[in-house]
């Protein structure tokens, strides 16, 4: 493999300029600024998100400094922190490009190794809780022209990951809370209620891998000797394949978790439904069949808790493998559990949507083994997926459970049996899986629901009523806070402080859990007060102002929480109108358009089938004209998840995994990609090319890499394939073809124009390579290397004068430049000599 000189050394090559005085590396940026100003960049890439208020935005590089003096010119909004995490390499050079800036404080430029310090210290809890925490990629970490860019944002996005599930776990965030409060109606059945119903019983768990394919067919055949779960988002599948599971699991608090998930929605009564108590509400709300329900009803002490099985995270598959152990299940097959990628670059099954919009072969990972012993791309949620359902099974086989995994291709589990579908043993149950669930699970009664919805809705108006207290304490409190300054009309007076912390110990002791939730619900403001530079020394007014705005915080969480319980009520007082003996059906139409439930006429209906076919026709067309539109909803692939597989199995990300993987002479994991490649029909078949010809040069093979690269005539990959044509021609001392590449190259960027002119000189056209410097030189006039060289071929030339001029110009800027002073007494001595 033949060295470039064209790799870029981002620790000394110069900062270029555009047309309006930008200074960005280019082998950060190329040519993203280039054409049209950083602002405008900017606006493309980020929209409104880097105006909002209240966010911490951990953004991946920097894009030469560029973004974080943008951010410092236009104004940090309100309450929000920005947080860049840069290259180690990269870091002095835009450390020193800013030195002339005095940042402001809410934005720092940090190392990857200290930037979970510095986003504690920028109060990453208080972010993760509010779901105001944004972690970017810059332009150019997007770009990822230095594939380690992609490396660091996952490193950050695992780290990230973890830490905010281990951290709602404790603390829970408003989007959870919100979620529970509003699941709380149909939170009626707790899943303890199935603890050891099937002893010494086979249950397979069905998810979304590619290998789910593979097992379906044996499914089939083993149907009534298998207790089947489901993660939600496999039953678009399972319905194209005319499969029924028992039990389908569904955790996730968002909305694309419906996206994904929405078939589960035309499941019927032979089914129940696992959620978390966190799960995504317009899923349980329209939901027709059983339910039972993890974890806490309520976020707050109260007699509705029951005792239950708690949410195992961090991913679905975890919870019902959990439920599966919990439910007294000695042996759990894993099917579709693959975490990892197919050799085809697939990550999920087919009729999914990531399936449908291709195969992520941009994805970079790492790798792990499989099953058959060979290695295969993954990511880093996956890996760790690997190590957490090797801790569930080992705790499983204490208790005397064994997962099993039969497919070849999926990744190798520590204490998970991999074992071939044909040696897997099954018995014949004594009863039937439905049979079971319907003797440990009541009945749907109406009466039943009516009494339920009358004590949650008590209880949730006592909540109200204490919440009401709270703000009458934070009221006086403030009163207090104005009074210890002299706020009042009168001098300071301490006795308000006593007071103060009578509130403080009466909120703590009275209100236990209800005040805690004020605070969440309130928790904004205070972000508004954090200061970066916390070490630094209180001033009195800078005590009074948070001491006001603590309270003031307790009084906006008192508000929005009192419209949150509002919210819910009125959602019950739908339940309680919905259990009429009369109900207004028109009203309940539009009450569940309003709630995002319209497919509550699926649950309504069924649950009434008298009341249904006795109704007026206004009201039957109402109910029509619902079901219609949930239909409408229902077969829509139109979503923004499926938007989102688009964006992920695109090529754009290829050219800078492949150059990763030749860099690091992976020729195994490009050999995938190329074949990966070689399967996809699409106009752009640069990255094919691309990965081609680094795969065709680390496997010894330079004529063909130089006929892939050729192949390239435009687009991204251009620079990437002109750069190997150089370094290969020049290799096979190929000058000719070596000075058209990099011809081709100085006219993408003026980085590359002194390698331009360098082999100019070398091959005789010292006044060509002259010509090159000073064009270059007119774009970059702080690169005192090249104008060094420049003088020096001026005075190869016999051009003392210009080759004077250019020495005093590297001395101007460097004074100590030894080089330049040699030059220029050798040009001064010759000059005294021939006086």
């Amino acid at each position: 493999m033949a060295n470039s000189p064209l790799e870029p050394d981002v620790a000394t090559t110069p900062f270029v300029s555009n047309a309006f005085g930008e200074r960005y590396l280019h082998a950060v940026n190329r040519t993203a600024f280039a054409s049209i100003g950083a602002q405008a960049v900017f606006q493309q890439h980020f929209g409104e998100k880097l105006r909002d208020e209240d966010s911490l935005n951990i953004i991946i590089g920097s894009d030469s400094g560029l973004l974080p003096e943008q951010m410092h010119r236009q104004g940090v909004p309100a309450g929000s922190r920005f947080l860049f995490i840069e290259l180690p390499e990269l870091l002095p050079r835009i450390q020193e490009r800013l030195a002339d800036l005095e940042l402001d404080p809410r934005i720092k430029i940090v190392p990857p190794d200290s930037w979970y310090q510095h986003a504690h210290n920028f109060s990453l809890d208080s972010y993760v809780y509010i779901d105001r925490l944004r972690l970017l990629n810059s332009v150019g970490a997007a770009d990822a022209f230095l594939p380690d860019y992609r490396l660091l944002y996952r490193r950050v996005k695992t780290e990230l990951d973890t830490w905010t599930w281990a951290l709602r776990g404790t603390l829970k965030s408003s989007t959870f809370i919100d979620c529970q409060l509003i699941n709380a109606a149909w939170a009626q059945v707790p899943a303890i209620r199935l603890k050891d119903s099937f002893p010494n019983r086979t249950a397979i768990l069905l998810g979304g891998g590619p290998s789910l394919d593979d097992i379906l067919p044996w499914l089939k055949q083993h149907r009534r000797e298998l207790a089947v779960f489901a993660v939600s988002r496999v039953c678009r599948r399972l319905q194209e394949e005319k499969i029924t599971p028992d039990i389908v699991c569904t955790i996730d608090p968002t909305a694309l978790s419906f996206d994904v998930s929405k078939e589960m929605l035309k499941f019927g009564d032979d089914v129940l439904l696992v959620s978390a108590y966190h799960a995504s509400p317009p899923l349980l709300s329209q939901w027709c069949g059983r339910h039972v329900y993890l974890g806490e009803r309520l976020p707050w002490p109260s007699d509705l808790n029951e005792a239950n099985i708690p949410v195992t995270g961090p991913t679905v598959t975890n919870t019902a493998l959990a439920l599966a152990m919990e439910m007294g299940f000695n042996q759990v097959i894993l099917g579709g559990v693959d975490l990892c990628f197919s050799a085809e670059g697939y990550s999920h099954a087919a009729g999914s949507n990531e399936r449908i919009a291709g195969p992520a072969l941009g994805h970079m990972g790492p790798q792990v083994i499989t099953n058959s012993g060979h290695m295969a791309e993954t990511s880093d949620a996956l890996q760790q997926a690997v190590n957490d359902i090797a801790r569930q099974a080992q705790a499983a086989q204490a208790r005397g459970c064994q997962f099993i995994n039969p497919a070849p291709n999926a990744a190798r589990i520590p204490n998970v049996l991999h074992q071939s579908l044909d040696a897997i043993e099954l018995t014949a149950p004594d009863e039937d899986t439905q049979d079971v669930l319907a003797r440990y699970l009541p009945g749907n009664d109406a009466a039943l629901r009516l009494g339920y919805y009358q004590r949650l809705d008590k209880e949730v108006a006592a909540t109200e009523r204490r919440v009401h207290k709270i703000a009458e304490l934070a009221k006086e409190a403030l009163h207090c806070n104005d009074g210890l300054f002299g706020r009042n009309g009168h001098p300071p007076d301490f006795k308000y402080k006593h007071k103060m912390d009578k509130i403080e110990k009466r909120l703590e002791k009275d209100f236990k859990g209800i005040a805690d939730l004020v605070k969440h619900y309130g928790i904004t403001p205070f972000l508004r007060v954090i200061r970066p530079d916390r070490d630094k020394e209180w001033t009195d007014a800078e005590i009074e102002t948070t001491g006001r705005i603590y309270y003031e915080a307790y009084l906006e969480g008192t508000a929005r929480f009192l419209e949150t319980l509002k919210a819910i009520r009125q959602r019950l007082a739908t339940r309680l109108a919905e259990e009429s003996t009369a109900p207004d059906c028109l009203q309940l139409v539009a009450d569940w358009a309003a709630a995002n439930e319209t497919g509550r006429v699926r649950v309504w209906t069924h649950q009434h089938p008298t009341q249904t076919a006795a109704l007026a026709a206004d009201a039957t067309a109402a109910l029509a004209d619902a079901e219609a539109r949930f239909r409408q909803l229902l077969e829509s692939m139109d979503t923004a998840h499926m938007a989102r597989c688009k964006t992920e199995a695109g090529l754009g990300n290829v050219p800078s995994k492949a150059s990763w993987l030749y860099r690091h002479k992976d020729i195994a994991s490009l050999q995938r990609l190329v074949s990966g490649l070689q399967q996809i029909t699409t106009e752009d078949q640069a990255p094919r090319w691309l990965a081609s010809g680094y795969l065709a040069e680390l496997e010894g093979r330079p004529e063909d890499a130089l006929d892939c690269y050729q192949n390239i005539a435009e687009g991204p990959a251009l620079e990437d394939a002109l750069r190997r044509i150089t370094a290969l021609s020049l290799g096979q001392t190929d000058y000719s073809s070596a000075l058209l590449a990099l011809e081709c190259l100085g006219h993408l960027s003026a980085s590359y124009l002194p390698q331009y002119a360098e082999l100019l000189r070398l091959g005789g056209g010292a006044q060509e390579a002259a010509d090159i410097y000073a064009r270059y030189l007119e774009q970059v006039p702080d690169d005192v290397a090249a104008m060094l060289k420049l003088g020096q071929l001026y005075q190869e030339q016999g051009i003392e004068d210009g080759a004077r001029w250019a020495f005093e110009y590297v001395l101007e800027r460097s004074p100590q430049n030894h080089a330049a002073l040699s030059l220029l007494n050798a040009l001064n001595n010759v000059r005294e000599q021939q006086a």
